[in-house]
């Protein structure tokens, strides 16, 4: 995973460049092995499996994409114009929902496992 994450970094630098944006280009080249580090170091604790960053991403997950979505679905509709305008007003926050909390879930989740990556090393067996 840290592989792909350093060739798509690069590949965007190398684009960015040839598109003549020197700026982002530099700037993904220059990021691009803490970034596949940062997914390295993710996957590795993730798979660790005792670690904060991997409590806090499954129970982050859980609630951004199980209870969240079940509270909003469980609405009382009077009548089949409010149930349909709902019903496209809850698939609409549902998505803006699950792309932002995705998103903060695992930037924080990545953030977080380059430190726990050295705690993640030293885990201590039949500890959860």
């Amino acid at each position: 995973m840290g592989g792909v994450a350093l060739l798509l970094s690069i590949a965007i630098g190398v684009l960015a460049l040839l598109s003549e944006n020197q700026r982002g280009g530099i700037i993904a080249l220059a990021i691009a092995p803490v970034v596949a580090y940062a997914f390295f170091a993710l996957i590795f604790v993730l798979v660790m499996n005792n670690t904060f960053v991997g409590h806090f991403f499954k129970k982050a997950t859980f609630i951004a994409f199980i209870q969240i979505p079940s509270s909003l679905l469980s609405n009382e509709f009077d009548g089949i114009g409010s149930f349909v305008a709902g019903l496209i007003l809850k698939v609409i926050v549902d998505m803006l929902l699950f792309i932002i909390g995705f998103a903060l879930i695992f930037t924080f989740s990545l953030l977080c496992s380059l430190v726990m990556f050295f705690f993640a090393l030293k885990r201590e067996p039949g500890v959860d």
